[in-house]
Order: structure tokens, then sequence, then C-alpha cells
């Protein structure tokens, strides 16, 4: 067996695994958990993904989505103390 195939075989099986992880998306919208979600706004990568976290947020009580400026897909990485502000204005707005 050669290096490739082993390589190949194991991509297989980490790609096999990853098509049966169930989405999550429907979830969002009738999650009753509070949830922050934090976005870079200049994340290209995920900017598609980074709209459709917005218009959940804005039509649920239990989503709050807040974009940061200036960052990108690895925000908290790349504007830590924006991060930190963000947790810090939401952790008093949830209810234990």
């Amino acid at each position: 067996m050669t290096t490739t195939s082993l390589l190949s075989g194991a991509q297989a099986r980490v790609t096999h695994r990853v098509h049966l992880q169930e989405s999550m998306w429907a979830a969002l919208h009738t999650a009753t958990t509070p949830l922050l979600l934090v976005t870079g706004q200049a994340d290209e990568k995920f900017g598609v993904i980074s709209g459709h976290i917005q218009k959940v947020a804005r039509a649920s009580r239990s989503v709050t989505s807040v974009s940061v400026p200036g960052a990108g897909h690895a925000v908290q990485e790349e504007r830590p103390w924006a991060v930190v502000a963000a947790l810090a204005q939401w952790l008093p707005t949830v209810s234990t």
C-alpha cells in the first residue's frame, strides 16, 4: 500500500464523517438557550454565513449577533478585546 493510497483512504473517511454531521441552521431558529454569535466583519470565507446569522439573530429572542469591525475569520485572535467587550455587554442580559 502506498502513502498516497493511505492518505486517500484517510481523507475519504474524514470527508464521510463531515457529511454525517447534522446541520444546525434550523436549530438556530428555534433556540431557547441564549447564544452569542461573534463574527469578524471582514470574514471573506464565511461572509454569507455571517449574513444568515444576522437574519436569525434579528428573528430570535435567544440569539444575539455581533459583527466586529476590522476582524476577519479569526476574530478572537485578531480583535480579542472586542470579543471580550461583546461578552461583557451580552452576559448581563442573560437571565439565570
